[in-house]
């Protein structure tokens, strides 16, 4: 295990594509991950080992064997994938707990999101939090307009904002919303309201499909 003097003062982030943030700027908010934010209030170093519809096999084998070293703080999103091609919660689970394991060990202290598409596999997560004292899981559901894209799983950038503040909230540290340099504007651009309302009934034309087809 890495020792104190081998600390980095950085926070390292390991996920799918909420970790990455990929988003239109909207509210004066720039299309940042939530884990980035965070790093920028905590003033810390960043580093993000992710890649959007990596599922928690993938997370695994190619990101977590990354994390060497000490960081301050790590964070975490994974289960999404798993859930949205309904994959087994047992192998969730065993995935879950080496990623989180791992990540406990060379991190102070780790957020791990939960998974608002399944609430059987945020179950996964708090069962695999609980099981160790440095872990804090943080809320991930987000809702509306200004917080929640039209696939309605990934949150916009007001929205990883939201993140950035709760998982500021649960490990006791300055709230990015008030400190990062980018505060949330009222106004949203008319294009991206627009956009996000044809694509919106798509979305639950899918959610239908799906479920009739049984997938």
């Amino acid at each position: 295990m890495p020792t104190k003097d081998e600390r980095q003062g950085a926070l390292v982030a390991v996920g799918d594509s909420i970790i990455n943030g990929f988003n239109r700027p909207i509210a004066q908010v720039p299309a940042l991950g939530f884990g980035q934010l965070l790093a920028q209030a905590m003033d810390l170093s960043y580093t993000r080992y992710a890649k959007g519809g990596s599922t928690s096999r993938d997370i695994v084998e190619q990101f977590i064997p990354q994390v060497r070293g000490r960081y301050d703080v790590g964070v975490l999103s994974c289960g999404t994938n798993d859930a949205y091609q309904r994959m087994s919660m047992a192998d969730l689970e065993a995935n879950l707990t080496k990623a989180v394991g791992h990540l406990s060990g060379h991190c102070d202290r780790v957020v791990v999101l939960t998974i608002p598409i399944s609430a059987e596999a945020t179950d996964v997560v708090r069962r695999v939090a609980a099981t160790l004292p440095n872990v804090h899981v943080v809320d991930a559901h987000v809702r509306g307009v200004r917080q929640l894209r039209a696939d309605l799983i990934h949150p916009t950038s007001v929205g990883q904002m939201e993140l950035a503040d709760r998982a500021a909230r649960a490990l006791g540290a300055p709230l990015p919303s008030k400190v990062a340099g980018f505060p949330v504007g009222e106004r949203i651009e008319a294009g991206y309201l627009l956009g996000h309302w044809i694509r919106l009934p798509v979305t639950h034309l899918r959610r239908i499909a799906k479920r009739l087809l049984g997938r």
